[in-house]
């Protein structure tokens, strides 16, 4: 085990789409329908987890960015992440010893990483846009008792 005890993961490929803006990460999972906000500095643990960044040298480059890193949180957030399905654990060796992270956005105080899961949009995105969309289409539903000629 590394310094934070941490279970090597990695990002769970299929049926999730993500993206970094700012500094924040929008997740969406197209399995559960939920999608999640990282904070800036779960998404800075989701980009060294995204570009195999060894767990090992974690500290080092947080430390550069962060006053007062302590370290504080991320296991609770990798495994937030596992629950949810963003992440999983994997036997793949990271052997990606350099980086640093995307110079998109200000850092300051360490804080505890933040994944906020959100379910308002489920429906939405459960939809089947071919097969469940109206004849005005998505995100409008088909009536279940409409009939198809």
């Amino acid at each position: 085990m590394n310094k934070f005890e941490l279970e090597p993961v990695k990002i769970v490929k299929e049926g999730i789409s993500y993206e970094r803006l700012d500094g924040e990460v929008v997740v969406i999972s197209m399995l559960t329908g939920k999608y999640f906000s990282l904070d800036n500095v779960a998404s800075d643990i989701f980009w060294l987890i995204e570009n195999c960044i060894d767990q090992e040298i974690w500290a080092p480059i947080l430390e550069k960015s962060y006053k007062d890193f302590d370290g504080v949180g991320i296991n609770e957030f990798i495994h937030l992440g596992m629950d949810v399905g963003i992440f999983i654990n994997t036997d793949e060796q990271f052997g990606n010893k350099s980086g640093s992270l995307p110079n998109d956005c200000e850092r300051g105080s360490w804080t505890k990483p933040v994944l906020t899961v959100f379910d308002d949009l489920q429906d939405l995105l459960m939809i089947d846009p071919i097969h469940d969309a109206s004849v005005e289409g998505w995100p409008k539903v088909r009536d279940e008792q409409a009939v198809v000629s």
